[in-house]
């Protein structure tokens, strides 16, 4: 079915099209543009077929990227939010093959210092305990990343005055975490931290850009084209993006 949307063209419901992809990255454009010029304080993104913006731009990649992109950001991390569980990731959209290759003791630590920040500056917490996960089954028994790479990226970290520990085997220390033992992980890929984190927060997490010179944040799941326009998508998530980013302004206007 196309639909008309003012002033703008068509777009088809449900549909993988370049229609589509092109309403969906003006309106992030726009938004990003308000943003850097300072006339909102926070934007909240929904969320975006990434195969029908390449449509229109081959180079997108997702939202997180684009926005570092335009806000020219060298340092940003995706981060992952809800009330019992935060987690940010030390990769992000990257094959799994190519992980390993990919982290270095500086871009982890990169993480640890945005999490920090984001715990401290954006969610009110005056000393976040943030825990960092091995990369291989049981860390160091089947690898040596934990030891060559992670390792001196908290050692850096702790130096730095953060309560940073690790690396913890991924299979445990969610639990932990889930139970209150930390604010905060790092994981090391996509999937290490998304399936527990969608597992208990699907309903009320949030997707959160560090990095940004505002506040960033989107709801934790995809389009559900399969459902457009029947009246059946639940907006918990949603609702928690605009709870968050709300929330995220006010205490880092409190704190100036």
């Amino acid at each position: 079915m196309v639909q008309e949307l003012s002033g703008r063209g068509s777009f088809e419901i449900g549909a993988l099209c370049p229609g589509n992809g092109r309403q969906a990255l003006a309106a992030i454009e726009k938004a990003a543009d308000l943003a850097l010029r300072g006339i909102v304080d926070a934007i909240v993104t929904a969320p975006v077929n990434k195969a029908a913006v390449r449509l229109v731009d081959k180079k997108f990649i997702g939202h997180t990227e684009f926005l570092a992109g335009k806000a020219r950001a060298r340092r940003f991390a995706m981060m992952f939010v809800s009330p019992r569980l935060n987690v940010t990731l030390a990769t992000i959209h990257v094959p799994l093959k190519k992980v390993s290759g990919l982290l270095d003791p500086k871009s982890i630590l990169e993480k640890i210092l945005l999490t920090e920040e984001m715990l401290r500056r954006g969610l009110g917490m005056r000393k976040p305990r943030i825990a960092v996960c091995a990369l291989n089954p049981h860390g160091k028994e089947s690898g040596d990343e934990e030891t060559k790479v992670i390792e001196p990226a908290i050692r850096a970290a702790r130096r730095q005055g953060i309560d940073a520990t690790g690396p913890f085997s991924a299979d445990l220390l969610f639990r932990a975490a889930y139970h209150g033992k930390y604010d905060a992980l790092i994981a090391m890929y996509h999937d290490q931290a998304l399936a527990p984190f969608k597992l208990v927060a699907f309903h009320d997490g949030v997707n959160v850009t560090l990095g940004l010179p505002y506040v960033r944040t989107s709801p934790d799941h995809g389009t559900a084209f399969d459902i457009a326009y029947r009246g059946k998508a639940d907006a918990s998530s949603m609702l928690a993006a605009l709870r968050l980013a709300k929330k995220a302004v006010l205490t880092k206007c409190s704190r100036k």
